[in-house]
């Protein structure tokens, strides 16, 4: 029997997913201490931009380079290294600090934040490519796994970096815990690494440091292509998302806090049932149907939110002419069909990509899994910029609507193109074999 068919043994799984909820538990805490430095210094507008586009630049330089690294010198390794990159980066801060107690630079932090992204991009794809040797016979319960750890992870950061700042009132607190939380996940991939290790593919050497190949799979694979694309839509909704809520809650439907949960609940209940849907049913046959449908749902939605409260209002009084539709009653209306519209957002928000990445993982050779999502990646930030940036400015000056309405318009135009050109599935005269199930 081939070794890597078989499935990792409970204690490097569990050294795996304890790697992942600390890998996010410390990257939260640096980066809610980078934001807080930045805060505390002048021009922190520009200082969080700045910050930002650092990262997003990491990210595109040296986002294929890693991919290549990581297959070249196998997944574990690649972790390991990442891993003590990322910390020594944070280190780094800390040292700055001691050198130089005053106000940090704002310079200083965008490099800081450029060279921390240029270190994930080894670290992140062979994370996530070694969902394919830790889940072997269902990455799909893997993916939704490492999403779960995602939040939990962040989730905990929060209430940690509330206690640190309450008890010692300083962002450098925050890095040092993001410093230790990342000992611990250099510790636990080094046993994941030695326990990965019989599991490996026979051959794993890379023979050509390019993306040859890697471009002949997404050639070969037109499913792959639309798993990428779904990707890169779903990361552009989430962060323009992100911004549009607050303007959304306040301006256009005008709800104060407690209404404003009310509605982020829902959501949040649709995540959930999604992963639990994702980690314990989806399969192979189901994957390219799940994608068109969260694309589908995802545009729709949008679409719904961008109609609301005015074309509610609008309905209304076209239904019942005799009945004026007051302000308040708009809103009420605009909450009730909000509530089952942020439902099926936080399903789609969490199918989707679970469902994509797990379809990269089986369709992709083993010794290109790395390259796989790097190129993934570099494609969705490159993608997601321009469009993040004109969600952001209509955000700012025509509140959340606009923006619901720009990303339903752009799902919605995805989606066609997807229908015409054939990319929701494989051809089947190109169509290479998965070499496992989801």
């Amino acid at each position: 029997m081939d070794p890597a068919s078989l499935p990792a043994s409970g204690r490097v799984r569990a050294a795996y997913y304890g790697a992942r909820f600390f890998n996010q538990l410390g990257q939260a805490l640096f980066f809610l201490g980078l934001f807080w430095l930045v805060a505390s210094g002048g021009g922190a507008a520009i200082g969080a931009t700045g910050v930002m586009a650092a990262m997003m630049a990491g990210s595109i330089v040296f986002g294929l380079l890693g991919g290549m690294v990581a297959d070249r010198i196998g997944l574990g390794r690649a972790t390991v290294i990442g891993g003590c990159a990322r910390g020594g980066v944070i280190a780094a801060t800390l040292l700055v600090a001691a050198i130089d107690p005053g106000p940090v630079r704002v310079t200083a932090l965008v490099v800081i934040s450029f060279l921390y992204s240029a270190a994930s991009q080894v670290y992140c794809p062979a994370e996530v490519s070694l969902v394919r040797t830790i889940e072997s016979r269902r990455p799909s319960a893997g993916h939704a796994m490492l999403t779960v750890l995602q939040y939990a992870g962040q989730g905990a950061a929060l209430a940690l970096s509330a206690a640190l700042a309450w008890r010692f009132e300083s962002p450098w607190a925050l890095v040092a815990g993001a410093a230790i939380a990342y000992g611990g996940v250099v510790v636990l991939m080094q046993a994941v690494a030695i326990g990965t290790r019989q599991l490996s593919p026979r051959d794993t050497r890379v023979r050509h440091f390019f993306l040859r190949e890697t471009i002949a799979f997404f050639r070969a694979q037109p499913g792959a292509i639309f798993a990428g694309v779904l990707l890169a839509f779903a990361e552009l909704v989430a962060k323009a998302s992100a911004v549009a809520l607050p303007y959304y809650f306040a301006k256009d439907l005008g709800l104060g806090r407690e209404a404003s949960l009310a509605l982020i609940v829902p959501g949040v209940l649709g995540v959930g049932i999604g992963l639990y849907w994702a980690g314990r049913w989806l399969d192979a046959e189901k994957a390219h149907g799940v994608l068109r449908l969260t694309l589908l749902g995802t545009a729709l939605g949008m679409l719904a939110l961008g109609g609301l409260p005015g074309g509610l209002t609008a309905a209304a009084s076209w239904i019942r002419p005799d009945t004026s539709v007051t302000a308040d009653s708009s809103v009420i209306l605009a909450v009730v069909v909000t509530i089952p519209v942020a439902l099926l957002l936080g399903l789609c928000f969490a199918v989707g990509p679970v469902s994509a990445r797990a379809l990269l993982s089986a369709t992709a050779p083993r010794d290109q899994q790395s390259r796989v999502f790097a190129m993934q990646s570099t494609v969705t930030d490159s993608l997601a910029i321009v469009p993040l940036v004109l969600s952001g400015v209509g955000a700012e000056l025509a509140g959340g609507r606009a923006t619901f309405l720009f990303l339903g318009v752009l799902g919605a135009a995805v989606l066609v193109l997807v229908e015409m050109s054939g990319l929701h599935g494989a051809s089947p005269g190109r169509r290479q074999p998965a070499e496992s199930t989801l």
